[in-house]
């Protein structure tokens, strides 16, 4: 990831026995990494990092019904906010209806570290400052470059050049 660039990261599960893969219909290009971890009929997942901005897609409460023979998805959009190798961690939770109120068992965890790089920041301060200074860096250079050779040429004499009073 690129500091500053907004990523979309997805979340998909199904029950066991489903038709449909949760691992296809990503776009393409986009790393899938598949795992078995317990789930139930009534999910939630929830993604934190330090170091990130989190926005969470669709629903905000992240509980979802899981079909018995579909996919259930979850989605955020998340932009890195500080360079270097970065955590997130995501959660799976499954809520429990109980007779005082809801208990929550946490099903999965998982730790996921991300190298944010900012090539991005470097890249825009470029694309910010070349348009006002237009052709004058390119001056600038090539008259520190003649000066520089003048002073040289001026200091230093041939030993073989013939001698001037």
């Amino acid at each position: 990831m690129e500091l500053g660039s907004r990523e979309e990261f997805i979340l998909r599960v199904a029950l066991h026995g489903a038709e449909e893969n949760p691992a296809t219909g990503f776009p393409s290009g986009s790393p899938v990494a598949t795992e078995h971890p317990r789930i139930c009929a009534l999910m939630r997942a929830d993604l934190t990092g330090e170091g990130f901005d989190i926005e969470r897609r669709g629903d905000s409460s992240g509980v979802i019904a899981l079909p018995s023979d579909e996919v259930g998805e979850w989605g955020w959009y998340i932009t890195p906010n500080k360079p270097g190798t970065q955590t997130l961690t995501l959660r799976l939770i499954a809520p429990i209806p109980n007779v005082d109120g809801e208990f929550e068992v946490e099903t999965y965890t998982r730790n996921i570290n991300v190298n944010v790089s900012i090539l991005k920041v470097v890249s825009d301060v470029t694309k910010d400052w070349a348009a006002p200074l237009g052709i004058t860096v390119p001056v600038i250079v090539a008259a520190i470059g003649a000066l520089y050779l003048r002073a040289r040429r001026n200091r230093y004499k041939a030993k073989h050049a013939a001698a001037t009073k």
